[in-house]
């Protein structure tokens, strides 16, 4: 399907010229968004999770009894069950950085900043996307070990679908707030 897009936008420059320049930036950040979670796999995939497994297991370790190795991490539930999670190159946050860089491209097309600021908020949103993975999984060791491994199952499932746009809410009311600061700096003094 993305060959056959390229293939389209490719005729509509050939055909339109530059008016096909919006089309082309569009398909590359839908590129960017499909293929950035398989690139990341692949690069640093395992030493990504890795890193997150230990990161993770520090934060809940310190608040429930937990034991890892490597990415998996395992406890015994408060009613008493055996649960050990793997933290994967999956679940390690790939995909909700991948997204959260096509929704910042989108804005960042739609709501511009100057360039050193669009950069610290690119920087800054990914640092968050990370950190709210990372709550993710902490809350799913949470709720394995208070209310079983079905609740932790249902946390791998909903988790992210919930904090991401939360996340992101937060994001934008953050970036949009320098938007309108750069928006005053370039609007003319009568």
């Amino acid at each position: 399907m993305f060959r056959l897009l390229v293939a389209w936008v490719g005729l509509a420059f050939i055909f339109f010229g530059g008016s096909a320049s919006l089309p082309s930036i569009l398909l590359s950040v839908y590129g960017l968004g499909i293929t950035f979670p398989a690139l990341m796999e692949t690069s640093i995939g395992g030493q990504w999770a890795q890193a997150t497994a230990w990161v993770v297991h520090g934060i809940a370790g310190s608040l429930i009894p937990l034991s890892a190795s490597g990415t998996s991490i395992s406890m015994t539930t408060s009613g008493g069950e055996v649960l050990t999670v793997l933290v994967n190159e999956k679940c390690s946050g790939a995909a909700s950085i991948s997204v959260f860089i096509a929704v910042f491209a989108l804005m960042s097309l739609d709501t511009p900043l100057p360039g050193k600021t669009r950069i610290a908020m690119l920087l800054f949103g990914i640092a968050g996307t990370v950190a709210q993975n990372l709550l993710r999984l902490v809350l799913l060791l949470l709720a394995g070990y208070y209310a079983g491994p079905g609740a932790a199952a249902d946390m791998e499932g909903m988790g992210g679908y919930v904090l991401f746009p939360l996340w992101y809410v937060l994001f934008a009311y953050v970036y949009l707030a320098y938007a309108a600061r750069y928006r005053k700096t370039l609007q003319p003094v009568s």
